[in-house]
């Protein structure tokens, strides 16, 4: 056996963090040293030790202000100084598995080296005492607030879906529940899925943190891994009105957690790992809460109205992501879909088909042959027969040599019923022969049998987009409604039923509809867009079925904004000035713009798209030729990133006024200043003015640094924010 490295550490496998992390405090100790041995006696003087500990934040803070460091009121440095903690705790435990496990000695020395060093930089926090143990206890408790919320929004939105179900509405409120309603409420009530209320990472970090503050057997940490695995013992409703009380219960549950804003911080902390998860992955829809709410509008839309084929009707000015919602509903369902623009000439035939071929008689219909087909020589003709002969062999039960014979007798047949026909001239009968042939060509050829067969049996029937999509199950997305010119051609299907079949006169077929089938309508809606007449057949249909999209609030655009200029870590990837530059472009620029532009026809709509354009020109998130993720800011500066994309994207356009006036509105936030994009913006404000605006810019420069402790302090101000919803399906 080789013997061990010279100078490396033995690790062993105790607790990497001693518990209890604050050592034991004086007043313990002279308890001891007097004889005191009541395990229960000495806890409770800990205890009363641990509340009357200073405050981690007190401290932090003073420690700060003796260097001269300024601090935001509104950072809490005891949360900061704690998540450091578990971070550092977590990046030693990984190296700490290195040295145990590696096999190159080189890579456990440097292994070892790094792992001292990160349980150093624990000890300038573990020598705070109990000031630290305290702040690291009340964390955990909020942790675990934090889950109890998760728990209980999760189950009060099941718990009101089943109220809306069908069978619940027509139970009374004081009937004893029967067999099926009992079932489906046990079955809601105790699948609490862990999945659903935070992430597999989080749960073992809770689970790890806890192991530094109590014993694995002490009830402390049994209530909350209680709570983390979703076991719980629940009290079942016995009639309708007990399940309503339930719910009323969870409802007073959640708002009396949401009041706590440590509950709301690792919401919101949790929901931007996610936002950062979705932008990695390169998602189309990051599912903010405004997203999460219009999903669960169409989910419920659909599973309250199953009667109707409308999905749902969406307005809302451009670039707000109306039909990208509906894809995304679609696809999260597994549903695929075709897309129809109404503002286009939709005629009958392109939504439901046309006969391409109709004839009143068997002799038109070989004279039409005639016309259309081309002839086949004799050569193409036997080696035809030959190949297809086993069709008449499977129809007849003929075996090789009969079924060419038939085949040849049915041509052959063909060919002298139509010299019969007065109507065809002896002239057209001589040119018949290879005209039938490439019939039967078609007809008995192994690609296209099928296709002929469907042709024959229709009269040349093909399918629109509409029964298309029909027959292969695909909803319908409906864009422009309000520009359509002819809705007695859909009227007839807003009123079918989904899971019965509709008859279609044009084909003169009945064809099931799909229980799931839907159609759903956007529209841009606003002075620029014109005055449409709405349909009475829609509106009347629609009831209780249109969602107003706005543009979202300034508070998602800056979460999605800072996501996009981060990597997955969450690390800001831009300079300090460019986070000012972009939380200005958001709350001010933004919203200036988009009342600008309202009622002008030639306009760009600012969107998330717009927000995702400028994020590509300032972050490089994967490498043009290998395609690795390497997320690395690029040499553009935010001000020519912020031109390109809104100015610049207007050349298209010889009406100037729109470009000019985002450049005056830009610079007068102190935007669009930079050297780089001058001689650009002095075209449009001229340059005395560009140089004023830049001069006053640069006096209250002190304004972007507030921003930026504005921003940092984001985490804390969400006293205003509503209670979250999760999504329902």
């Amino acid at each position: 056996m080789a013997a061990p490295d010279q100078g490396q550490e033995k690790v062993r496998p105790e607790r990497l963090i001693p518990v209890p992390i604050g050592g034991q405090p004086k007043e313990v100790l002279a308890a001891q040293e007097k004889g005191v041995d009541d395990l229960e006696e000495l806890a409770s003087i800990r205890q009363e030790a641990l509340r009357r500990a200073p405050d981690l934040d007190t401290i932090l803070r003073e420690e700060r202000e003796k260097k001269g460091t300024e601090t935001s009121p509104n950072i809490n440095l005891a949360l900061e100084a704690v998540e450091d903690f578990q971070r550092i705790a977590t990046e030693a435990q990984d190296f700490r598995r290195v040295v145990r496990t590696a096999a190159e000695p080189q890579e456990r020395s440097q292994a070892l080296i790094v792992y001292n060093q990160k349980k150093q930089d624990l000890s300038e926090y573990l020598k705070y005492g109990l000031s630290f143990e305290k702040a690291y206890r009340e964390y955990i408790k909020s942790r675990n607030g934090y889950v109890n919320f998760l728990t209980s929004i999760n189950e009060l939105s099941r718990l009101e879906g089943l109220l809306e179900e069908p069978h619940f509405k027509s139970i009374e409120a004081e009937h004893a529940l029967d067999t099926n309603a009992a079932a489906r409420i046990e079955m809601v009530m105790r699948e609490t899925e862990p999945s659903q209320l935070s992430s597999k990472k989080e749960r073992e970090q809770v689970l790890a943190s806890l192991g530094t503050v109590y014993a694995p057997e002490s009830d402390e940490y049994k209530e909350v891994e209680k709570i983390l695995s979703g076991k719980k013992r629940v009290d079942l409703p016995r009639t309708k009105r007990e399940l309503m009380e339930e719910v009323e219960r969870l409802k007073g549950d959640v708002r009396d957690s949401w009041e706590d804003s440590m509950v709301r911080y690792f919401w919101q902390r949790n929901e931007i790992d996610r936002f950062l998860g979705d932008f990695a992955q390169g998602e189309d829809v990051i599912e903010t809460q405004s997203v999460i709410r219009r999903l669960n509008e169409l989910h419920d839309w659909e599973n309250h109205h199953p009667r109707t084929t409308i999905g749902g009707v969406l307005v809302g000015p451009p670039g707000v992501g109306k039909t990208t919602m509906i894809r995304h509903y679609l696809g999260e369902k597994d549903r695929n879909f075709v897309y129809i623009d109404l503002s286009e000439d939709v005629t009958r035939y392109l939504l439901y088909g046309s006969k391409s071929i109709e004839f009143k008689s068997p002799s038109e219909y070989y004279r039409t042959l005639v016309k259309d087909l081309e002839g086949m020589d004799d050569d193409e003709f036997k080696k035809f027969v030959g190949q297809n002969s086993h069709r008449l062999e499977e129809m007849f039960g003929l075996d090789k040599d009969e079924a060419l014979v038939a085949a040849v007798e049915m041509i052959r047949s063909s060919i002298e019923e139509v010299s019969r026909s007065e109507e065809v001239s002896e002239e057209t009968v001589g040119q018949l022969r290879g005209k039938v042939v490439d019939l039967a060509q078609k007809a008995f050829h192994e690609e296209l049998g099928h296709e002929f067969a469907q042709l024959v049996k229709k009269n040349g029937w093909r399918d629109g987009v509409v029964i298309a999509a029909l027959r292969r199950g695909d909803s319908v997305i409906m864009d422009e409604f309000n520009k359509n010119k002819n809705w007695s051609l859909i009227y007839g299907l807003m009123t079918a039923k989904p899971g019965e079949s509709w008859y279609f006169a044009d084909n003169d077929e009945h064809i099931p509809i799909p229980a799931n089938w839907r159609m759903y309508f956007t529209a841009n809606i606003g002075r620029k867009h014109g005055g449409f007449e709405v349909a009475e057949a829609l509106a009347s249909r629609a009831g209780g079925k249109v969602m107003e999209v706005e543009y979202p609030p300034s508070r998602e655009e800056m979460y999605i904004a800072l996501c996009a200029l981060s990597n997955p870590e969450g690390d800001f990837l831009r300079s300090k000035d460019d986070l000012a530059k972009l939380f200005v472009t958001v709350h001010e620029l933004f919203p200036k713009i988009r009342t600008f532009v309202e009622d002008k026809r030639q306009s760009i709509p600012v969107s998330y798209r717009t927000i995702r354009d400028i994020a590509e020109k300032l972050v490089l998130s994967h490498d043009p030729r290998t395609r690795k993720a390497i997320f690395a800011p690029t040499n553009k500066t935010f001000d020519e990133a912020l031109y390109e994309v809104l100015v610049e994207s207007y050349a298209v356009y010889e009406d100037k006024t729109v470009p000019k006036e985002i450049v005056n509105l830009a610079t007068s936030v102190g935007l669009m200043l930079d050297d780089s994009v001058a001689e650009r913006v002095i075209k449009s404000i001229g340059e005395d003015e560009f140089k004023k605006r830049k001069d006053t810019f640069e006096e209250h420069k002190e304004d972007f640094d507030e921003i930026i402790k504005k921003i940092r302090g984001l985490s804390k101000e969400t006293s205003d924010m509503a209670i979250p919803a999760s999504r329902q399906f």
